[in-house]
């Protein structure tokens, strides 16, 4: 569903990117089980903007091209274990002139929904998954000019009982690295990217420190 919605974008199929929200929220395995570890610990690499966020980092880049400038707000929530953050609230203006607003809650108890809504000049495009699944539950649904609306993929179904879904994540992201490394063939994301998330990670964490949207 992914590359189905970047080959729909590069297409042009509405237009202009003008506007983009995302609104991710979720109950995080450590806060749900109240367990204290590296996930939920800043110092160690963890909290919501470095251990969730990353990943969202990369497909906005992904999608829309690099990031010009980046407001970003932090908050915690009491019932997490850990020390770190839990809400990350961002508004982004990518280099092309599109906005967006996002928010990313790992400690909702209640609402679990991953929603990316990009809005252009003839129509909009919206990736979402509303199950309590990590990756499969994904469903592409296209809006033209005048309001109709397509599904371009339909959501996959669950894993079965007792399947850890992100095994199958982890598994291809693996064989791509391994054939890179035996056959020469590049993958995506690679150590540049890897970097580039590590620099707009500084960037927000900067930005919620000054409270400035940065670079200014």
């Amino acid at each position: 569903e992914w590359k189905k919605c970047m080959k729909l974008l590069k297409e042009n199929a509405i237009g202009k990117v003008i506007q983009m929200t995302i609104n991710w929220s979720f109950l995080s395995y450590d806060i749900k089980n109240q367990l204290n570890t590296w996930k939920s610990n800043p110092e160690e690499g963890g909290g919501a903007l470095a251990y969730y966020f990353s990943h969202v980092f990369y497909n906005l880049e992904f999608f829309l091209g690099k990031i010009q400038t980046l407001h970003c707000d932090l908050n915690y929530s009491s019932i997490s274990p850990g020390k770190g953050e839990t809400v990350v609230s961002m508004v982004v203006r990518w280099e092309s002139g599109c906005t967006g607003n996002i928010v990313l809650n790992c400690g909702s108890v209640g609402l679990n929904k991953h929603v990316w809504e990009f809005q252009g000049q003839r129509g909009d495009i919206v990736l979402q998954n509303t199950t309590r699944t990590i990756g499969i539950g994904f469903e592409l649904i296209h809006y033209n000019s005048n309001g109709e609306r397509s599904i371009i993929a339909p959501a996959m179904s669950e894993p079965l009982s007792g399947e850890d879904e992100r095994v199958r994540l982890v598994k291809s992201l693996g064989e791509r690295f391994i054939a890179w490394h035996q056959g020469g063939m590049p993958s995506k994301p690679d150590f540049e990217d890897a970097v580039r998330v590590q620099q707009l990670i500084k960037r927000a964490t900067d930005s919620a420190d000054s409270k400035e949207m940065l670079p200014k």
